[in-house]
């Protein structure tokens, strides 16, 4: 590190090449889709859904992943209730011949 500035205000920047080190969750996402040389831009919303998938397959309680991802529970329940492995099993052992 080259320099640690302090603003008025109190907030710590860390000085690299002359130029102020990014930092924060946004900036460190943008910078490893950047690096990752994919094809399309992924977002936050990617992310989430990916979470959100995960919750729903590991049968994570409807109330405590909509709390934890901040979407409606009937919303969650709507959306991701495919991803849960029990969700068509019945209807699947129904169909057996």
């Amino acid at each position: 590190m080259e320099t640690v500035q302090t603003n008025a205000i109190g907030l710590t920047s860390c000085i690299w090449l002359g130029k102020t080190v990014p930092t924060g969750l946004r900036w460190s996402f943008a910078k490893a889709c950047e690096q990752s040389g994919l094809s399309w831009k992924p977002t936050q919303h990617h992310l989430k859904h990916s979470v959100a998938s995960w919750f729903a397959m590991d049968p994570v309680p409807i109330d405590q992943a909509a709390d934890r991802l901040a979407i409606d529970p009937t919303t969650l329940r709507r959306v991701y209730r495919k991803f849960d492995p029990d969700y068509l099993r019945e209807v699947t052992s129904a169909l057996s011949l």
